[in-house]
């Protein structure tokens, strides 16, 4: 069968949301899709595949289940939305994972350069402004007047859209909601882009119940909130009362069925703490926090200092505690240094192309930018 489009698309998968949302919560109904689809996973990571070892097959067959039961326990406790639902439906598994963005687009893309396949996603910082001061930022935000302007930044995801065939970006920064021109920022680029998905990593403490209203609404822009693990970790960095602030606007997320995570950077002081019970009852249970991404603290950007980075040994127990959460909990959590083999190695200057106001290079507005590969063919 052939993609759906226009009105009978759009018609397709609001019925969708719609049902999500009334038999999701339907235990037994739930549980039976969900256990097929389970079994389908497990019988294709259990094939052989030439150019992988058997052990990245099912490297990649638990981060699959780990996204699996992250839909159903949304589904199952009513998490999201029917606009969240909706982008989760439509664009993240059927145009995104399924369908692989605009396939076209990709095809003559492919025609044009030698068969190389373009960027799956694109990342961009449109802007260095934020209102805190964390310790050790690695983009040195703070207040910054360097940003892409809305027409640059807006053509950028028109382009990656039309001549790529994207549909997922990722928003850093700085601040991603403390870039502005008159009376437009992200939430105004979401709309923009109503066939797109946009990961943004924010600090959380400018999501107000406006905005949260207003994501809940747009239901394709997801927030991952900056945390270094509980109170005292992430107030020490980020500043006293911060913690707090970022609590509140979960529940305010939560409260209007966004689809939001927590991203967390990892140092030597905090590393057996960001993904510790403690911080995943509260946010990922308590809170309902869907995904986690945890980044390694890298010597670039403010007053950068080896003494921030992780020793061996503690980047080895990060290691095991991600994989024991995403085979055991089945949590969605991505871990960028450790999880390469999830994705077929490393993401950065192959699937990633990113952008910011002081990019000379492809890939140096990205910290894992300069350890890429080679552009993928076919």
């Amino acid at each position: 069968m052939g993609r759906t489009n226009g009105v009978l698309g759009d018609w397709t998968f609001d019925t969708l949301a719609w049902s999500a949302r009334t038999l999701g919560s339907v235990g037994p109904l739930r549980r039976h899709l969900a256990d097929r689809a389970e079994r389908r996973l497990r019988d294709k990571s259990s094939r052989p595949v030439p150019r992988h070892p058997p052990a990245v097959e099912q490297d990649k067959a638990a981060f699959s289940l780990a996204l699996l039961h992250m839909a159903e326990r949304a589904l199952a406790e009513r998490r999201l939305g029917r606009p969240a639902l909706r982008a989760l439906l439509k664009t993240v598994l059927s145009d995104i994972l399924v369908h692989r963005g605009g396939e076209s687009a990709k095809d003559r893309f492919r025609a044009r350069h030698q068969g190389i396949t373009p960027p799956d996603f694109l990342a961009i910082s449109p802007g260095k402004a934020c209102n805190l001061r964390c310790v050790g930022c690695y983009a040195n935000s703070g207040e910054h007047h360097e940003r892409l302007d809305w027409a640059t930044t807006e053509r950028i995801v028109r382009e990656a859209h039309d001549e790529w065939g994207n549909r997922f970006f990722v928003l850093t920064g700085g601040e991603p909601l403390a870039w502005r021109e008159g009376r437009k920022g992200v939430l105004e680029l979401a709309e923009a882009h109503p066939d797109c998905f946009f990961i943004m990593y924010s600090n959380g403490t400018l999501i107000d119940d406006a905005m949260a209203r207003r994501m809940g609404e747009l239901g394709n822009l997801s927030p991952a909130l900056s945390i270094e693990g509980m109170r005292a970790r992430t107030d020490a960095r980020r500043g006293e009362g911060v913690f707090d602030r970022i609590v509140a606007a979960a529940e305010r997320l939560a409260r209007e069925g966004v689809l939001f995570g927590i991203s967390l950077t990892a140092t030597r002081q905090n590393a057996d703490e960001v993904l510790a019970d403690e911080v995943l009852d509260l946010f990922v249970d308590r809170l309902g926090a869907l995904y986690a991404f945890v980044f390694h603290y890298m010597p670039i950007g403010r007053a950068w200092t080896l003494d921030f980075m992780m020793t061996a040994e503690q980047r080895f127990r990060l290691y095991e505690r991600t994989w024991e959460l995403i085979r055991d909990r089945h949590l969605f959590a991505v871990d960028f240094w450790n999880g390469a083999t999830g994705s077929n190695g490393c993401l950065a200057a192959r699937r990633c192309a990113p952008s910011s106001p002081r990019s000379r290079e492809p890939g140096s507005g990205c910290r894992a930018g300069p350890y890429g590969g080679p552009p993928r063919r076919r």
